[in-house]
């Protein structure tokens, strides 16, 4: 009863189709975007953030300190050096106009003629007896304001710090400090390491940032979603053998039979087995519409071939036609997956699709009903062994279902719209088959008119190694 829930909970055929075509889309996209550069670049960015450097430097960052820099040890040098007793005169008298005056009278004629004067007078040889007139002009331009107010700023305290500071390196240092302090490196700086949140102005926040908005992409998501899933196993592990979604309009003969192997070979025509009700027509009860092939049933009276063991082929009226196909002509195949969507009907016949060997043993019923609600999956060996399973209590009629058969060495495992119903890891076959499909009646039906198998595709796959 759990396996019938799973089946009435499970997604319908339809929407496994477009759940495998999304599939499809996006594993062409994943593959595509795995041998981009925009991944490369991605994962070159991903394994710095991840890696100890990045942290290291993030660390680093986050750690530093303002009163630990550079910056703050030249802005206390600079401090200090403002406290200079010389270097504070310099600063003060250059920002007057007494400097600039007693240069300016430095230059002057007038201050020329007094330095004239004064050094005739002062020289060893200069006789004031003789030289009145000199001594009586040094007088007079001595006691001239401007040249007094000259000598009087010469000898002051302001200006001998003045002059002990303009050639010294106390200066120079004093204006790289200044120089550096007003540059804009300077400022940036400290209002970095001011920043408590300084780490994210830095291009390793940047960095960081388009990380977790590269991460937001589609591109990404699905990567990241996909990387370690096995959810592609079904696509990426398998490969594709055999397909026919009949939207041809006409059976494809190339690929299709509809005639039993041995009949096509020994007798040219189709036959059927003791204990069929039913003949299998050439085609006649196959019908392709709107991409679907159909396999009709009819009760009506017909006259063909019947084979048994101990008479061998005789004339037999028959009560029922049928259809099958088969690729025994065109494709046999040992192990792989095996898949196709079908529609069966209410009556209780025996819809079918089985995997049979050149020799008749081994086969492999994917499933065979014996009314819309039982299913049998079976495995004939060699030896004869048959191992049956059956299913009962869900209603296969009632749409499209999709039959798997995943058949490998140790196991085979049988699937009804991807949920799995039977495994079997015993007397596994190992023989190349064909694929068949078709209708059987084992038992008279009298309410049987005109009954269908639907079948929308068929496909196979082999394991990549």
């Amino acid at each position: 009863m759990e396996l019938v829930k799973q089946l009435e909970r499970a997604l319908t055929a339809t929407e496994i189709e477009k759940s495998r075509e999304q599939l499809k889309i996006d594993y062409l996209q994943f593959t595509e975007f795995v041998k981009s550069e925009k991944l490369q670049e991605y994962k070159r960015l991903e394994d710095y953030l991840l890696s100890p450097k990045f942290e290291k430097n993030k660390k680093k960052i986050e750690s530093l300190s303002y009163k630990n820099s550079v910056l703050f040890q030249k802005e206390k040098a600079y401090k200090k050096i403002k406290k200079n007793k010389y270097l504070k005169s310099y600063l003060k008298l250059r920002e007057t106009t007494q400097l600039s005056k007693y240069l300016d009278f430095k230059n002057s004629d007038l201050f020329k003629e007094y330095k004239e004067v004064e050094g005739r007078i002062n020289s060893p040889s200069f006789s004031k007896k003789e030289n009145n007139d000199e001594v009586c002009l040094f007088r007079e331009l001595s006691k001239r304001a401007d040249i007094k107010e000259f000598c009087k700023f010469k000898k002051s305290k302001l200006y001998k710090h003045y002059k002990i500071v303009k050639d010294s390196p106390i200066l120079e240092e004093y204006n790289n400090l200044l120089e550096y302090l007003n540059s804009s490196d300077y400022k940036t700086e400290k209002e970095f390491l001011l920043n408590k949140n300084r780490f994210q102005t830095t291009e390793e926040y940047k960095k960081l940032q388009f990380y977790g908005d590269l991460n937001k992409t589609e591109e990404i998501i699905n990567y990241n979603k996909y990387k370690n899933s096995n959810v592609f196993d079904s696509l990426r592990g398998w490969e594709l053998t055999f397909e026919d979604d009949f939207s041809n309009g006409k059976l494809d003969e190339h690929k299709w039979a509809s005639r039993y192997y041995y009949g096509s070979e020994m007798i040219g025509e189709n036959y059927s087995l003791v204990g069929d009700k039913h003949l299998f027509t050439d085609g006649n009860n196959l019908e392709l519409k709107n991409g679907t092939l159909n396999v009709i049933t009819r009760r009506e009276k017909i006259v063909g071939k019947r084979w048994s063991n101990l008479l061998g082929f005789t004339e037999k009226e028959f009560d029922y036609t049928s259809g099958m196909i088969n690729t025994s002509k065109s494709f046999r195949q040992k192990y792989g997956r095996f898949e196709a969507k079908v529609k069966i009907s209410q009556a209780s016949l025996n819809h079918c699709f089985w995997l049979m060997s050149d020799f008749a043993l081994p086969h492999i019923d994917i499933f065979k009903t014996i009314s819309n609600k039982e299913l049998i999956s079976s495995v004939f060996t060699d030896k004869e062994h048959v191992v049956m399973n059956k299913l009962n209590g869900f209603d296969f009629s009632k749409d499209f279902m999709i039959y798997t058969l995943i058949w490998e060495k140790d196991s085979i495992g049988w699937y009804v719209n991807d949920i799995k119903v039977y495994e079997q890891t015993k007397n596994i076959p190992n023989k190349p088959m064909y694929i068949s499909l078709g209708t059987c009646v084992y038992n008279d039906i009298e309410d049987l008119n005109i009954q269908k198998m639907e079948i929308d595709w068929v496909k196979c796959y082999k394991k990549l190694e």
